[in-house]
């Protein structure tokens, strides 16, 4: 079984690291939409939030959450900047 960077993290968790990243979005939205795609801090903040092992299973390092906290997830982040949100 390989390890999940934070065994502990909760949904409730999950969804309040994308609600505390709403204020960076917008910001970063201009250069999003020249790349076409998000900037690689944006990246970097998803991977560092867990946002690509939401989904994942536990056995194989995920935190296997449930849809209702995906969805909430995946609903929070284009408050902050639509095209970001279209991209997780």
């Amino acid at each position: 079984m390989i390890a999940a960077p934070e065994p502990g993290l909760t949904e409730r968790e999950l969804i309040g690291r994308a609600v505390s990243m709403r204020p960076a979005l917008p910001e970063r939205q201009p250069e999003t939409e020249r790349l076409t795609h998000c900037p690689q801090a944006t990246h970097d903040d998803f991977l560092r939030a867990g946002f690509y092992r939401m989904l994942q299973p536990r056995g194989y390092g995920g935190y296997e959450c449930g849809l209702p906290a995906f969805y909430r997830v995946v609903t929070e982040i284009p408050r902050g900047c639509p095209s970001t949100g279209w991209a997780l």
